[in-house]
């Protein structure tokens, strides 16, 4: 392969460069340049098989590739008036930038992914992805020189790198390795293993950037899909430069991370879950220290710390839920993807649920989550940073900037101080029309120019990548600037205060690290720089120098007790943070904290509510505070959520202390809406009398119900429970306090069974008959069980109740006397929830509605309920094999049986049940050409609402379908057509984060099949096509395996004419919901 390899006369090791220097000598002149490739040359020595979206015949690069298309693209961007946006470097001297970091002398690091997922197995690259370092060593402001760093498959698909000095992190779930060029030359020559995690291998949802903070600590986070981190026993483990490591030698090596506190950095809600933001110091030695920011994130891409030692990132939501938030990260907070206690997934039903669902996606009207800084909609969000320079204008100084690849756009998240929180907006940086425009990484170069990694792809989710054809991939880098600004490096020197100072105070966290490196080793040679720093000028600036003086033995006190008293407040939250985190390191004795409590009072009064906030957030886990715990608490005005988060943080581990403090403080004036906040954020069993009368009082204000789920198990929760289940101030209230009660002691009483039978009478034909049956057992119930499922019609708590019954014998008896003597209608309704339940008693009755239904109409209605299931299909084939199965009916089971894949099913129902020919029967063409072809998007929706094509079977557009699948409001934002065409017939090439096929083998002979929307310590529930959910217990299910195929068909062009396909997909792509 040549063109790869050839860049600047250098080969990546394993590969032979083919001598395009010498046959091409114009190469040498501008080495990004196409019109140097020597073409026919290149058409003797690449034989690739071009799939897909290229074309199998062709041979040549796409029109779309090289330095001059990535040069012409330019004129596509839009960037604000004043920027202007240029190309610093195009393929193949990069390809597929997934991050990159800019260090102190311009240069730029990127860490490539051609090997990405599926196309790394086999790899398209088999000596392995590679770490690029590009340079501008003219001055023209485009990239002349290109070197490999490093190549190994060890580095496949990294998403973050970090150059800090002479070390280079790289995050490549599921290890973070250090990379060292100890002779000079350029190229890796010493490996380390920093921190690995045995999960999250080739996963987006994993290990991300490591930053550096001008507090002197590294930020890094991770997605969900990293269960764990540890690190090397002792020191950082020194391991072959080239090569997988075993994990067994990994694990002999390594061990677990506490953090300060004293948990586990784990996801086993011990306390934590879901993804983390992570703080830890850092030396030769490796990390320490670790700090544990918030979790319960799904997919926080990376940390983006600020010099006030504040932490921003971005979160991706499940597709299709238009949820993608941007977080101000409080420390200690819960950020809600999953039920903080029991684990359980976004959509499960529980009190006072939010209305939309992109509110309801991050849990944000439970007490104890933190709440979004913003939601920015549908979007697949990558690269973020704190833009503390002034290059780029005044309005994007000081602000958030991010890129998210799904809508192909580069933000600046302008924010605001809003109370004890912040507010933001969105304003473009940088976008285009481009369809393949995917930034997926920006960095500050130290002359304070934005540059953005572009992974130039047609689409981007779902674990796949179109631009996937050796030797064409592609990526660029592109820089936004001032207009008319040159690129250029500022001059620095380490070696002295004044010349370190000038390093610190620049944007490009490459110099500042190595700056504060400089500073710090310096000692008190550097203390009269900083501190003349400290005094005067811009805050951010201020902030650096005080972290320095903080973490200095000599100044420390000093330092803090200035910026606890300084005007500016920013300078204030600081201090409290810098005071609290080396306090909490050990770094700071007790007569230093006994000297710096002098100012608590001035502190706890302060008139920014900003301050205040982080004062109550830097009481976590402490003892001794609940006197100033409660002085905040009382200034609390029931406005404020950041606040009063705050103050919730603040309380943990001290919950009654601090509630008896308050009690005392407010001179029993509680009922006010601050106090009314306070009570239902506490997580104190004192509480939930306060609770009970509140919802006495106001039955509508359904949160204070929710808060008694996070109140421990007691005496005073019960006695309240019951109090409101007595005076019943609404049925919901009861239904829900006899729901809880269910689960206590209580249960047992004379009183909850007298109480119950009330409730029950009240409820008949609602949801809340099925709640309560669940919660306290069928009984003689089963008759109005069945009755309340009919008048429940779609709810799910219809479903609900026809699970209940089908456990159960007398359930079982009642649902085969509706079949056997109910209305056509209910029979139909019942039939389909048996077979969305897929449960062993609901399948053998369909089973007999097939073999014994006096209409063919029943014995249809049972055989397309039977297919919904893997179970149930097992059951049809069973029938088949036996000789059993109506032959005339053969046509329906191949029919409903194609609509959902059961990749262990496919020879046997092949056999059995064989789908008929391509619809119009005729083979499909290419993708290639199926996008030439001209689609009608009012046909494509009809197309989408039909039954027959399966599309609202598991999707939902608007309110059209069901949520199964991915939601496709905002598929034509994300995806173009060629990624849409594929994706519809090569379902298993990409599967999105969340909705993978999941088997779950039951302990009593057969399996479910379906998608874990929730799993606890108590339950799996897997939703099932059609949008059912199969709740099973944990102790039915013997084992669950992850499948690495879609339930989605794959076999749709046997339902689909070609313009059915042609139609549908031109209606998918107008589906540009971001909102």
């Amino acid at each position: 392969m040549v063109l790869k390899s050839s860049v600047a006369g250098f080969a990546p090791q394993g590969r032979r460069a083919i001598g395009v220097p010498d046959l091409c000598p114009g190469f040498r002149e501008d080495p990004l340049s196409m019109k140097n490739y020597c073409f026919p040359f290149l058409a003797l020595a690449i034989a690739l098989p071009l799939p897909g979206l290229l074309g199998e015949e062709n041979k040549l690069p796409p029109a779309n590739y090289g330095i001059e298309s990535a040069r012409a693209s330019i004129a596509q961007m839009v960037v604000p008036p004043g920027l202007s946006v240029s190309l610093f470097a195009a393929e193949p001297m990069v390809e597929n930038p997934t991050s990159f970091d800019i260090d102190s002398k311009g240069r730029v690091w990127i860490t490539e992914a051609a090997n990405y997922r599926k196309y790394a197995n086999p790899p398209i690259r088999p000596e392995g992805d590679r770490i690029m370092v590009l340079e501008d060593r003219k001055g023209t402001g485009e990239a002349d020189k290109a070197t490999v760093f490093y190549q190994d498959p060890s580095v496949n698909s990294a998403l973050g790198i970090a150059v800090l000095g002479g070390d280079v992190i790289v995050s490549v779930s599921p290890n973070v390795f250090i990379l060292r060029d100890t002779d000079g030359d350029g190229k890796a020559d010493q490996r380390f293993l920093l921190l690995t995690s045995f999960s999250g291998k080739q996963h987006d949802h994993s290990l991300h950037s490591f930053v550096h903070g001008t507090d002197g600590k590294l930020y890094f986070n991770f997605g969900n899909a990293c269960k764990e981190i540890r690190k090397p026993t002792g020191k950082l483990l020194k391991i072959p430069l080239h090569g997988l490591i075993p994990e067994e030698e990994i694990r002999a090596n390594s061990e677990p991370i506490l953090d300060l506190v004293g948990n586990p950095i784990e996801g086993a809600r011990k306390p934590y879950q879901q993804g983390m933001v992570i703080r830890a110091d850092y030396s030769a030695g490796g990390l320490s220290h670790f700090e544990v920011l918030g979790n319960n994130f799904r997919n926080n891409y990376e940390a983006a710390p600020d010099s006030f030692g504040n932490v921003w990132q971005s979160d991706n939501d499940d597709d299709g839920n238009r949820g993608v938030r941007i977080n101000y990260v409080m420390e200690h907070g819960n950020y809600g993807y999953s039920d903080e206690l029991t684990g359980s997934a976004w959509q499960t039903k529980r009190p006072n649920i939010e209305k939309e669902i992109p509110l309801r996606h991050w849990h944000q009207n439970d007490p104890g989550v933190v709440p979004n800084l913003l939601q920015t909609g549908a979007g697949s969000p990558t690269g973020i940073l704190v833009n503390e320079g002034a290059a780029l204008g005044p309005v994007f100084a000081n602000q958030l900037i991010h890129c998210d690849a799904g809508p192909r756009i580069v933000r600046a998240y302008v924010t605001k101080k809003f109370g004890a929180g912040f507010s933001a907006e969105s304003v473009d940086i940088l976008s285009s029309s481009d369809n393949w425009f995917r930034p997926s990484d920006v960095a500050l170069h130290p002359d304070g120019s934005l540059f953005v990694a572009d992974w130039y792809d047609a689409g981007v989710g779902g674990h796949g990548m179109a631009d996937n054809v050796e030797p064409f991939l592609r990526g660029r880098i592109y820089r936004v600037s001032s207009k008319g600004a040159p690129l250029r490096v500022p001059a620095w020197d380490a070696g002295t205060p004044e010349g370190a100072i000038a390093g610190l105070k620049s944007p490009n966290k490459a110099t500042q690290f190595e700056a504060y490196q400089a500073l710090s080793a310096m000692g008190e040679k550097a203390l009269p720089g900083l501190q003349v720093l400290a005094k005067g000028g811009e805050a951010r600036l201020r902030a650096r120098a005080f972290s320095l003086l903080a973490r200095n033995p000599k100044t420390a006190i000093s330092a803090l007790a200035m910026a606890l008293q300084d005007a500016d407040s920013d300078i204030v939250v600081t201090g409290i943070r810098l005071g609290t985190m080396l306090s909490g390191s050990g770094e700071l004795g007790n007569s230093a904290l006994v000297e710096l409590s002098k100012f608590e009072g001035g502190l706890i009064s302060h008139k920014d509510p900003q301050v205040r906030r982080q004062l109550a957030v830097s009481l976590h886990r402490s003892s001794g505070t609940a006197l100033m715990w409660a002085r905040l608490a009382a200034q609390h005005d029931g406005k404020d959520r950041w606040y009063l988060e705050a103050l919730g943080i603040g309380a943990a581990g001290s919950d009654e202390e601090c509630l008896e403090t308050w009690l005392a403080e407010v001179g029993g004036n509680w009922n006010t809406p601050g106090g009314r906040d306070i009570l239902w954020r506490l997580r104190t069993p004192k509480v939930a009398p306060y609770l009970a009368k509140l919802l006495i009082a106001g039955p509508g204000e359904l949160r204070y119900m929710r808060a008694f789920d996070f109140i421990p198990d007691s005496k005073e929760r019960t006695a309240a429970l019951l109090l409101l289940a007595r005076e019943n101030p609404s049925t919901e209230i009861l239904t829900q306090a006899l729901q809880r009660l269910a689960r206590t002691a209580a249960k047992e009483s004379a009183e909850f069974k007298e109480v119950l039978e009330s409730a029950l009478l009240r409820n008949r034909g609602k949801a809340g008959y099925v709640d309560l049956v669940g919660a306290t057992g069928l009984g003689g119930r089963s008759s109005e069980l069945l009755k309340t499922a009919f008048a429940l019609g779609t709810a799910p708590e219809a479903l609900e109740a026809v699970q209940l019954l089908v456990r159960e014998a007398a359930g079982v008896a009642t649902i085969r006397e509706s079949l056997s003597g109910g209305g056509a209608s209910e029979r139909e309704a019942l039939v389909g929830m048996l077979g969305s339940l897929g449960q062993g008693a609901g399948l053998a009755l369909l089973e007999g509605e097939i073999t014994g239904s006096p209409s063919a109409e029943g014995r249809t209605q049972a055989i397309r309920a039977l297919a919904r299931s893997q179970a149930g299909a097992t059951r049809l084939l069973a029938l088949g094999k036996q000789g059993k199965f109506p032959p005339e009916l053969k046509g329906v089971a191949a029919s409903a049986l194609a609509l959902v894949q059961y990749t262990a099913l496919e020879s046997e129902i092949a056999e059995h049940f064989p789908a008929s020919g391509a619809l119009g029967g005729a083979p499909l063409p290419s993708i290639p050409e199926l996008v030439k072809s001209k689609g009608n998007a009012v046909q494509g929706q009809a197309v989408f609402e039909r039954a027959s094509s399966s599309c609202v079977l598991c999707h939902r557009i608007g309110e059209k379908g069901v949520d199964f699948g991915p939601g496709l409001s905002g598929i034509g934002a994300k995806l173009p057509k060629e990624a849409i065409f594929e994706a519809i017939l090569l379902p298993n090439a990409s599967l999105s984060m969340g909705f993978e096929t999941s088997e779950a083998r039951l302990r009593g002979g057969g399996t479910a099949l379906g998608i874990v929307r929730s799993e606890t310590e108590d339950d799996l529930v897997l939703a099932l096509p059609g949008g059912a959910l199969q709740k099973l217990s944990k102790t039915e299910v013997q084992k669950v395996t992850k499948l690495t195929t879609s339930m989605m068909p794959s076999g749709l062009h046997q339902m689909l004419s070609k313009q059915d396909l042609v139609d549908l997909v031109e209606y998918l792509s107008e589906q540009r919901a971001v909102k």
